[in-house]
This record gives C-alpha cells, structure tokens and sequence, in this order.
C-alpha cells in the first residue's frame, strides 16, 4: 500500500512540474521534447517498454536458444510439451 501511493504521489508531483515546464519556460526542442513525452503515454506499459526485450537480446546474442520469451500459460505449455491433438 505504502508502494503504491508513494509512486502515485512522486508521479504527480513530476508529472506537475514538467507539465508546469512546458507551458511557461521557453527551451530549446521544447516541441520534439514534447512530442516524445506524448509517443511515452501512448506506448502501453503491460509489457515495459523495448529496453526489457533489448537488454534479452544483447544478453542472448548468439545463443538463440536461450533467448526469452513473453509467451505465458498455456501457450508455453504447447511449445515445450507439443500441442494436443
């Protein structure tokens, strides 16, 4: 619980600051600045984002069996086990 409303508070607080930022301080690449700041919200989050699966590969490289995967539940069973006939 503690976990869960400290980062929501600290998100906010950021959040507002940077929000604060764009709208009155003029900065250089404010606009691209902005236009990535917006491509983030729109990335979804339920499997992170591409650094996770770039940090696998660059650990896997050469060694493709080894490399991880995201499949989960049953999908995974299937791959290991063979699919039911």
């Amino acid at each position: 619980m503690f976990i869960g409303v400290a980062t929501v508070t600290l998100g906010i607080f950021v959040n507002s600051l940077a929000g604060f930022a764009f709208a009155v301080f003029e900065f250089s690449f404010k606009r691209a600045l902005f236009a990535v700041v917006l491509l983030s919200f729109m990335m979804p989050h339920d499997r992170g984002l591409f650094w996770r699966e770039l940090e696998l590969a660059a650990n896997n490289m050469g060694r493709p069996e080894q490399v991880s995967d995201y499949r989960g539940g049953a999908e995974k069973h299937e791959a290991e086990h063979g699919a039911a006939a």
